[in-house]
């Protein structure tokens, strides 16, 4: 899991490069053929994997009160069922991961799409929160 939290902090080409050289290690030449870049670019990329990656910074820098205003609007439109609301919120290609880890009920299979994920989100809430905390 930690190594996930990592690769969420670097950009989508940070993340190709880092995988490609540290962990399959594959030569500068070959990822600068897979992506389309210099070999000296990657070399570039890398370094500033490696850099972002010791910062620990997070991807995205969002205010507290956009954070909180995204919340609350997920929390009303999963506690009222609006099903509008709630894919509004959500990317068009979000992908639901779930995992039980053998205790509780997951999908197996993974979820693709907001209106896909947005209608199973509100089809869980219903069933698992208390009646009480979704009608307040």
């Amino acid at each position: 899991m930690a190594f996930l939290v990592m690769l969420e902090r670097l950009t989508p080409v940070e993340r190709a490069v880092f995988l490609l050289r540290e962990v399959f290690a594959y030569e500068y030449t070959e990822i600068a053929a897979i992506l389309g870049q210099g070999e000296t670019n990657c070399r570039q990329i890398l370094s500033r994997a490696k850099q972002h990656v010791g910062a620990m910074r997070p991807r995205f820098k969002t205010s507290q009160r956009k954070k909180s205003d995204l919340l609350e609007r997920f929390f009303k439109a999963t506690s009222s069922g609006d099903m509008e609301g709630l894919v509004a919120l959500l990317a068009s290609d979000v992908v639901l991961h779930s995992d039980g880890g053998g205790k509780a009920i997951a999908a197996p299979n993974l979820i693709r799409g907001a209106d896909k994920v947005a209608r199973g989100a509100l089809g869980a809430f219903q069933r698992l929160l208390p009646k009480i905390w979704i009608s307040a």
